[in-house]
């Protein structure tokens, strides 16, 4: 369903006989656009999270578990109206604030707009779309995009002016998996001799199988490994965020391989027919991302067995003609250990009401002191002093 109109959004405004204008719609059914998206992200850029097999699903989970509510734009400069951009986000109400955000919710690990393969150089045309979009959004205190993909070059997507833009403080890590070359020396080679090492000691000590799932995943397979994630996070103490049933409900429509556009992959690793090792992926045009790593705690661990699905995975995909392997966000050792090259990533906070504005500031401040280590660090440890402990 479209919703651009000015009598549907109180701050639309007409862009007729603007230069080099954008037409820009705003859809809150992402069926309306499955068609144009589908060819857009099959033809043009896509990242796979913004695929419309991940976002489909999302959009479906998010709604019926009233987290968010979808909220695409579309740009298009062609006399057809097919959209030459799609930019997703969603709405949702958090902290008093109305807030339009990237389809995330700690499940979407990274984040660009869906591209006609002539844009991705165009910044220019970016800043525009976006410029223009903004006057057509329904009321709200804040755009907040995070783990937005930096440009080719490194620098800073070009969706915003730079007020409104900070980078991270991790990367996204990802292989190249080279045409032609020998799978095995993709990794590091000290890495490359510790995980064989641990695979014979493996082998010498109990049967050893990888298990692949491609194209489609079992509700027994998904189990597993949302089990053997669970456990590993409550014996470290530390949150599952996939807890929540919406999150379980959207793996289970991606892992049906029922997307045009979306391939989900899995690998097993069993000892003795046990499984104790596994990591869950999606795949869109040969860039294969890894969501879900996990491994089972207790006398296999010693064995590594989260770094040898791993290698099984690069192995494997480099053999079936992906072009990338990737870890997504966070700095975990074993991405370095691997080889894989670091690329930055953004967030952007762009404020819509004077609400939105004192939060912005506050932002904006913090991540200017994030220039100063030695001054932020001092000023952590002052709060971490001031704040009382129960």
């Amino acid at each position: 369903m479209s919703v651009s109109s000015s009598v549907d959004w109180p701050y639309a405004t007409s862009q007729a006989g603007t230069a080099n204008a954008w037409q820009v719609e705003i859809f809150t059914d992402p069926a309306a656009l499955e068609e144009s998206w589908l060819r857009l992200t099959l033809e043009g850029h896509a990242g796979p999270f913004q695929t419309f097999g991940w976002l489909s699903a999302w959009y479906k989970a998010a709604t019926r578990y009233d987290l968010a509510e979808p909220l695409i734009l579309t740009g298009s400069r062609r006399a057809d109206g097919r959209p030459d951009i799609i930019l997703p986000l969603c709405r949702y109400k958090a902290y008093g604030c109305t807030i339009i955000s990237s389809p995330d919710l700690g499940v979407s690990d990274l984040y660009e707009p869906v591209l006609n393969k002539a844009l991705p150089g165009d910044g220019s045309a970016l800043e525009t779309f976006f410029k223009q979009a903004r006057q057509k959004l329904p009321p709200h205190d804040m755009i907040f995009i995070s783990k937005l993909e930096a440009t080719a070059d490194g620098t800073a997507p070009s969706l915003a002016p730079p007020r409104f833009l900070a980078q991270l403080p991790y990367f996204a890590w990802s292989l190249d998996l080279c045409d032609g070359e020998d799978p095995d020396k993709l990794v590091k080679s000290k890495t490359r001799r510790s995980v064989r090492q641990k695979i014979n000691q493996m082998q010498r000590a109990a049967t050893r199988e990888i298990e692949v799932h491609d194209e489609q995943i079992g509700a027994d397979t998904l189990d597993t490994i949302f089990s053997m994630r669970a456990e590993r996070l409550s014996a470290i103490n530390r949150p599952d965020g996939l807890k929540l049933a919406a999150w379980r409900q959207l793996y289970e429509e991606i892992c049906t391989g029922q997307h045009a556009d979306l391939k989900p992959s899995s690998t097993l690793l069993l000892c003795d027919n046990q499984p104790v090792g596994a990591q869950l992926g999606i795949q869109h045009k040969g860039h294969f991302v890894g969501t879900l790593l996990s491994f089972k705690m207790g006398p296999y661990e010693r064995y590594s067995p989260g770094m040898q699905v791993v290698f099984e995975n690069v192995r494997r995909l480099a053999q079936s003609g992906a072009r990338r392997f990737d870890l997504s966000g966070g700095d975990q050792p074993y991405k370095r250990q691997l080889g894989c090259t670091p690329r930055p990533l953004f967030e952007m906070m762009v404020p819509g009401s004077f609400k939105g504005t004192v939060l912005w500031a506050l932002w904006h401040s913090k991540n200017k002191l994030k220039s100063y280590p030695r001054l932020f660090n001092a000023l952590k440890r002052i709060r971490g002093l001031a704040v009382p402990r129960h």
